[in-house]
C-alpha cells in the first residue's frame, strides 16, 4: 500500500505542476493541430502538446505509473517491474541515452526489413540446393519456402545456418553453397 501512495504522490506532483498546461483550449489545440497540423493560437508546436498536455505522454505515464502500482498490489508483483522506467524521468544521461535510440526509429525499422529480405534470400537458396539437409527431426523444416523462411529466421537469428545444419557428407560443392 505505501508503494501505491508513492506513486499517487509522484502522479499528483506531476499534475499539480503543469496544472497550467492541462486547460481545455490546450486540449482542443492539440486535437485540432493533430488532425489539421494548423493551431488554434497559430504556433504550430505540437512537441509541447506531446510533451506537457493532458493528452501528452508525461500525462498517460504519470497515470500508468499510479495504474501499474495498483495492479501490483491487487494481482501479481511483476506489474512493479514497469517503475523501473522511473529512473530515466530523472536522469539526464538515461534520456539522452532513450532519445539517440528512439529518434532514428524509421531507419532501425528499415534495416529490420532489409534483414528479412536477406535472410528470405538465404531461404530462398537453402530450399534450392541445401533441402535435404534439413532434418525434421531437429526442428529444421524446409519442405516449402515458408517452412524454410521460418526456420532460417529463427536458426538464423540465434544460430547460424551453417552451425545448426549438419554436415553429413562433406563435398567442396555442397561447402560452397552453404557458404
Amino acid at each position: 500500500a505505501l508503494h501505491l501512495i508513492f506513486a499517487l504522490c509522484v502522479a499528483v506532483t506531476y499534475f499539480i505542476a503543469n496544472m497550467k498546461n492541462f486547460t481545455v483550449p490546450s486540449v482542443l489545440n492539440y486535437v485540432v493541430l493533430k488532425f489539421t497540423k494548423h493551431s488554434l493560437n497559430g504556433s504550430g508546436d505540437i512537441e509541447k502538446h506531446n510533451e506537457q498536455g493532458i493528452l501528452g505522454l508525461a500525462s498517460i505515464y504519470h497515470l500508468c505509473l499510479v495504474g501499474f502500482s495498483a495492479a501490483g498490489i491487487a494481482f501479481k508483483g511483476y506489474f512493479f517491474c514497469f517503475h523501473l522506467l522511473h529512473i530515466i524521468v530523472n536522469n539526464d544521461l538515461l534520456t539522452r541515452v532513450l532519445q539517440s535510440v528512439t529518434r532514428p526509429g524509421r531507419q532501425l525499422i528499415y534495416v529490420a526489413i532489409l534483414s528479412l529480405f536477406i535472410i528470405y534470400i538465404y531461404a530462398v537458396a537453402s530450399f534450392a540446393f541445401l533441402r535435404v539437409f534439413f532434418d525434421r527431426n531437429d526442428g529444421l523444416f524446409c519442405e516449402s519456402i515458408g517452412q524454410c523462411y521460418a526456420t532460417s529466421i529463427r536458426h538464423g537469428l540465434l544460430a547460424t545456418l551453417g552451425d545448426v545444419i549438419p554436415v553429413s557428407n562433406f563435398s567442396y560443392r555442397t561447402a560452397g553453397i552453404r557458404i
